[in-house]
């Protein structure tokens, strides 16, 4: 299983490996490295070489935690000649691919007593183009990986004993789970599974750059990282939607009741950026929508498809069969993770039409969708928010636009309001153009005008409001 970083004292920490894991299956992490002793290499073979782990992220460069590659007492970065990198699932010079190193870089943030800024990239000396990388988590897509209890899995080839000294051959996962920031730099406990975890306090832990998790197995045991691990990934998602989340930083000895500490990827992609360790793609795949009929119009709901590139737009068009006429509108992915919309103007009642969209950014665009039919309708305008009065009482009073019916009586309005990082949709009844919303929790909602008449229901795109 997979062990964290040992933290002997408030401000020492050690090295971190998996506990109570499970032997990874052959081609499962082709992306992760195992980090050689050069020296130790020629002298004693790969399973005594190995100390460290990391990801690759580019054909030319490995991500790493920087702890891996300093003097411990130091701080001195190691020569590009000290190290090697394995690529292969066993510590075997027969199954290893060995490849050299050109350079190493440090963030130049990075504090050796308090693990802040635990990251390093090291460029190859030849290119790997041949095998599969991971695209490390951006911030705007935090709020899709990086939630409480999320599951997440950490790889390596760590200890995996608690107590004693049981390192593999063969890289090793753990599946772990992630924790909330109030644990790794507030002090509050977590419960997994039955099982209270202590939480790391202020000065101890950074949540604005680190992650915290860990797992409970079936019969109660404690899944972590340890000593040999550090640098490997904390990997949230599968397949093209995997992100390299965190990296095995440091931790309270492995397994016990404190979770391992992660270097948090996505507050570092200003340095990968700026080393070539992150490299932005044409979105290559389209995103998922929705078509939803309006009166005169069509509302698109995008979905972004997670293959790796970052998008900067979204665009729909509506094309009418009969004419060929062709009328579109534009979206910009929104930071909180919810889905972006925008609404087709200009089309006509009762008429079919063909909805197709993409996703782009400056490198290019991503093929389109699949064509959807979709015929407009006289729904209801709802109108919109106007103005949006939080008060101390975690209530707000909402005033609205005027709707319009278009020929049809409306029957009900409301406000209804979604907290953005999740929890229970609050709405309320609209009575001469405003509303009272009660017991909202605190942070940011999305909310949205609605209007029911007997042709349908008609809503309006969702605009943004924080209670304090």
């Amino acid at each position: 299983m997979i062990a964290a970083t040992l933290l002997v004292t408030p401000v020492s920490h050690g090295s971190p490996r998996i506990i109570n894991g499970a032997e990874a299956a052959d081609g499962q992490f082709p992306f992760v490295v195992s980090i050689l002793s050069a020296p130790a290499l020629a002298s004693a073979g790969a399973f005594q070489a190995q100390f460290c782990a990391g990801v690759l992220t580019t054909p030319t460069t490995v991500v790493t935690a920087a702890h891996c590659l300093v003097d411990p007492k130091t701080g001195e970065k190691f020569a590009p000649d000290e190290i090697l990198l394995g690529f292969g699932p066993q510590l075997t010079l027969g199954r290893l691919q060995i490849e050299r190193v050109s350079s190493i870089t440090i963030h130049p943030k990075y504090e050796l007593r308090t693990a802040r800024h635990d990251i390093a990239v090291i460029n190859l000396a030849n290119p790997r183009p041949d095998i599969p990388v991971i695209t490390p988590l951006r911030p705007s897509d935090q709020p899709t990986y990086v939630q409480t209890d999320a599951p997440a899995q950490v790889v390596g080839w760590g200890n995996t004993s608690p107590t004693g000294s049981a390192f593999p051959e063969r890289m090793r996962v753990g599946n772990v789970a992630i924790f909330p920031d109030a644990s790794c730099g507030q002090g509050a406990s977590h419960t997994i599974r039955g099982v209270r975890f202590n939480g790391f306090r202020p000065g101890e832990a950074f949540p604005e750059e680190m992650i915290c998790a860990a797992g409970v197995t079936t019969d109660n045991r404690v899944i972590d990282s340890c000593q040999g691990d550090s640098g490997g990934p904390l990997i949230v998602g599968e397949g093209v939607a995997a992100r390299l989340v965190g990296l095995v930083s440091w931790g309270d000895t492995c397994a016990t009741n404190y979770p391992g500490v992660y270097t948090r990827v996505s507050a570092m992609v200003d340095f990968l950026q700026s080393v070539g360790a992150l490299v932005s793609l044409a979105p290559t795949v389209p995103p998922s929508v929705e078509a939803t009929p309006l009166n005169d119009g069509v509302r698109v709901t995008f979905t972004p498809a997670n293959d790796g590139s970052i998008v900067t737009t979204f665009a729909a068009t509506a094309t009418d069969p009969q004419t060929g006429a062709v009328v579109q509108c534009f979206a910009t992915p929104r930071k909180d993770g919810l889905p972006a919309v925008c609404d087709i103007d200009g089309v006509i009642n009762g008429r079919n039409y063909e909805v197709q969209a993409i996703a782009a950014n400056d490198l290019g665009n991503s093929p389109p969708t699949p064509a959807v039919s979709v015929q407009p309708f006289p729904i209801p305008d709802p109108g919109r928010i106007l103005s949006f009065q939080a008060r101390a009482d975690r209530s707000a009073l909402v005033r609205v636009s005027r709707a319009n019916g278009h020929g049809s009586a409306i029957t009900t309005r409301d406000v209804a309001c979604q907290p953005i990082a999740g929890g229970v949709i609050r709405r309320a009844i609209i009575r001469e153009g405003q509303a009272v919303l009660r017991n909202l929790k605190r942070g940011w909602h999305a909310c949205t005008v609605s209007a029911i008449t007997d042709v349908g229901r008609g809503s309006s795109i969702p605009q943004d409001f924080r209670i304090r």
